[in-house]
């Protein structure tokens, strides 16, 4: 009876042992599979937010781009409208030293007949005073 005892137990003490390395070997299986999917949702992670941060860099080239050409526009919108204040202040520049030109001609030429009719004025007087002498 001793015999079956010791025997008893040996085996209870061997399955014991077999469940324990079973459940060892069993608990880094599953470890292993739940590291191994911690790491997948980590790269899938990542690689969610790397394309969100490619979609993002993306978006803000075009804001950019869109922003510079508005730039562009602005700045070339501005340049013609400098210039065309610029040629229209010119241009009254121009024209009035033109109408104050041609208002001096023109008091020259006046200028110049009054003293064509003065000299022949005087003329006159000399002659009919010469003739009223005689």
């Amino acid at each position: 009876e001793e015999e079956a005892r010791l025997l008893s137990e040996l085996q209870e003490s061997s399955a014991i042992k077999l469940q324990s390395i079973y459940r060892g070997v069993l608990g880094r299986k599953v470890g292993k599979e739940l590291s191994l999917e911690a790491e997948r949702l980590r790269l899938e992670e990542e690689a969610r937010l790397l394309a969100e941060a490619e979609r993002l860099a993306e978006a803000e080239r075009l804001r950019l781009e869109e922003e510079a050409r508005l730039l562009s526009e602005l700045q070339e919108s501005s340049a013609i409208k400098l210039q065309s204040i610029y040629r229209g202040v010119l241009g009254r520049k121009v024209g009035k030293e033109l109408s104050l030109e041609a208002e001096r001609l023109r008091l020259e030429e006046e200028a110049e007949k009054l003293q064509l009719e003065k000299e022949s004025n005087l003329e006159s007087n000399e002659e009919n005073e010469f003739e009223e002498e005689k």
